[in-house]
């Protein structure tokens, strides 16, 4: 994520997530596995990645790793929830091949951050502890949302990784029910 994308994906408060000195400080505070180029933050290597995949960076997580998954799974819905809507990009016209759509205007409607969390909130939501609910947020983001979120995964390319964040919310939903 760029820098000032990620207060916005962690939910910090608007002083914080605008402030960049405070966030690259933030980052530079975190030298050992995180790197700043360019206002976009890296992984400085596949180690801290696995470190943290494993779970074993869970206790540098105030609340531990999976109540972080949580609060990402829970920002990224409210975020799309406050940004998806029909025709997210103004082209007026159903059956516009994306190919067709310049990506200055994709980015002008979809921030990286949103970008981000309609990449990756079914992993978040997967890898925290929340029970799904009918009615609960997930359920009406999808009954809101759903077509809104596959347009936003068509329009940057990556309508596949939504077809499998379906696939995987399924198969979520039943060991949900079965618990």
């Amino acid at each position: 994520l760029c820098l000032n994308e990620i207060g916005i994906i962690a939910g910090l408060p608007e002083d914080v997530s605008n402030n960049l000195q405070y966030l690259q400080d933030l980052v530079g505070s975190c030298g050992s596995f995180l790197t700043l180029r360019e206002q976009t933050v890296y992984l400085v290597h596949q180690s801290a990645k696995d470190y943290f995949s494993t779970g074993k960076g869970s206790n540098i997580f105030p609340l531990g790793q999976t109540k972080a998954h949580d609060q990402l799974a829970r920002q990224s819905l409210r975020l799309m929830s406050a940004t998806l809507k029909q025709d997210v990009c103004s082209l007026g016209a159903p059956g516009v091949l994306t190919k067709d759509v310049r990506s200055v205007t994709v980015e002008q409607c979809l921030s990286p951050a949103v970008q981000y969390a309609c990449m990756y909130w079914v992993q978040h939501l997967q890898k925290g502890s929340a029970q799904l609910y009918d009615d609960d947020q997930v359920h009406q983001f999808l009954q809101t949302h759903l077509l809104h979120w596959l347009e936003a995964l068509s329009l940057i390319g990556k309508i596949s990784e939504g077809v499998h964040a379906i696939t995987s919310l399924e198969s979520y939903v039943l060991v949900s029910r079965l618990v």
